[in-house]
């Protein structure tokens, strides 16, 4: 179970960090993260499932296990996705980590908008309420 959920997370990674080369932004990242994480959980509930049933000659339906490897693909998908979102969220809005993260998966760096206040127009407008 480790294994298939180290594999998720290594795959959603690079597989959404392919897909995001061209055209980045962080949502779009965690996005296609999240479908990334669960499709390769998926597919390796399915296998794993096929496995068992060549293995093992099972006599059950074919439609129950491939609704069982479909119910254990998303919730293991799903479980893998909720750990990694406190670190993406710290990725992605820490310009510490910010930076490793795009060196990382080789994304071009967003240029930082910086919208600085005018002090001037703050404290006049609050030394007329003073007086």
């Amino acid at each position: 179970m480790l294994a298939i959920l180290i594999l998720a997370m290594l795959l959603g990674f690079v597989l959404a960090s392919w897909r995001c080369r061209k055209r980045y932004s962080g949502l779009r990242f965690v996005l296609y993260l999240a479908f990334w994480t669960v499709a390769v959980c998926i597919v390796s509930a399915l296998l794993f499932y096929l496995i068992l049933f060549l293995r093992e000659e099972l006599r059950t339906m074919i439609l129950t296990i491939l609704c069982i490897a479909l119910m254990v693909g998303v919730s293991f998908g799903l479980f893998s996705f909720l750990v990694n979102l406190p670190f993406m969220i710290l990725g992605l809005n820490n310009p510490f980590f910010r930076e490793r993260f795009y060196a990382c998966l080789r994304i071009k760096s967003m240029p930082a908008i910086t919208v600085q206040a005018e002090p001037d127009g703050f404290y006049q407008q609050n030394s007329a309420q003073e007086v």
